[in-house]
């Protein structure tokens, strides 16, 4: 009896590391297509200055934080991609920009609080994102905010 339970104690644990073997071969094979890949590492990207057009993510098991503050769009029209597995991403832009998000999540949650109908010659950015278990938040810059209510606060 002992010997049949040290066997299925085995088995189990060799299915358990096939199982996240597979899930680890997976979610590489879904991240070819991206550009910028990241694993593991936390990453703070800022296009601050810059004109943006297209850029690509993927983010395995890690936090991403994307700041499009103080960027332009080129011809008024972005678009970013995102895969995330096990991940937190945060995008944050302009407050004069709209967003329009779309995509696959599952077992994940997408906050965008961004105005999403565009206005006549208002820049979009148009956010592909596929999600695994993860987070993705997009809003405006909230720094400005804070320091607003801050100076506030030392007024009264």
């Amino acid at each position: 009896m002992k010997k049949f339970l040290k066997g299925i104690a085995i088995g189990a644990a060799g299915v358990g590391f096939a199982a996240s073997a597979y899930k680890t071969v997976m979610t590489k094979k879904r991240m070819e297509p991206y550009q910028d890949k990241l694993v593991f590492k936390g990453e703070s990207i800022s296009f601050d200055g810059q004109i943006f057009q297209y850029a690509s993510y993927a983010a395995a098991f890690t936090g991403l934080s994307i700041d499009f503050t103080g960027a332009d769009l080129q011809g008024n029209i972005g678009r970013l991609d995102l895969f995330g597995d096990s991940s937190g991403i945060q995008v944050i832009v302009p407050d004069n920009w709209c967003v329009e998000a779309k995509g696959l999540a599952r077992a994940s949650g997408v906050n965008n609080s961004v105005e999403s109908e565009a206005k006549v010659n208002q820049p979009v950015l148009y956010i592909h994102y596929d999600l695994r278990m993860s987070g993705l938040d997009i809003s405006y810059n909230k720094a400005d905010d804070e320091d607003e209510e801050e100076v506030e606060m030392i007024e009264e």
